[in-house]
């Protein structure tokens, strides 16, 4: 890739905010709906999304594949991707959580895989995708009261989704399960009254 900066039109010194805005100003300009999926805009898409992320990341000193404590031991015989995906989460950066998901190819997505997609798509205001997913990571193991109760809080609004913040799979921890869930739920009350 070129510079990310020369990639985005900023300078290095350019503030968060500067480096926000000429990023909105692309990701508009050749989003998919406007460019018809044109491979070029594609290609440039991925340019954009790929030089604002080492921008961020460099700005916030953060490696989304550094190891967390919370991270179970079993989670070595998955791809790193999860991990990097729950980490984005943790920081509240879900497009990029997204975005690392997304270099799992579809007939390797898993039942975490899914729940990890619908837990970022909740939190992005996309309630219907959200409970696809979870409908999905549902599916693939029925057993995971984790995923059953994500995708009854998505379906019902309930609050049995706060219980899960206890265990591994849910990549909230503490106190960060309930600004999460905080988060979704003002969504969900701005979607009905708008």
């Amino acid at each position: 890739m070129n510079d990310p900066y020369s990639v985005l039109g900023v300078s290095p010194t350019a503030s968060e905010e500067e480096i926000k805005k000429a990023y909105k100003k692309l990701a508009k300009q050749y989003h998919p709906d406007v460019t018809g999926n044109s491979p070029e805009a594609a290609k440039k898409m991925q340019d954009i999304n790929a030089a604002y992320d080492e921008i961020m990341n460099k700005k916030n000193n953060y490696n989304p594949f550094e190891s967390t404590s919370t991270y179970n031991s079993t989670a070595t015989e998955e791809p790193l991707v999860y991990q990097a995906a729950q980490n984005y989460i943790r920081y509240h950066r879900f497009r990029e959580a997204l975005n690392a998901l997304s270099q799992i190819t579809i007939n390797e997505r898993n039942a975490k895989w899914y729940y990890l997609s619908a837990i970022c798509h909740a939190n992005l205001g996309n309630a219907t995708e959200a409970t696809l997913n979870a409908r999905k990571a549902c599916s693939m193991d029925p057993q995971n009261s984790e995923y059953k109760n994500l995708l009854n809080y998505l379906e019902t609004g309930r609050s049995t989704y706060q219980q899960t913040n206890r265990s591994y799979g849910n990549v909230y921890t503490g106190g960060l399960g309930s600004f999460c869930l905080s988060l979704i739920m003002m969504r969900f009350c701005c979607f009905f009254c708008c």
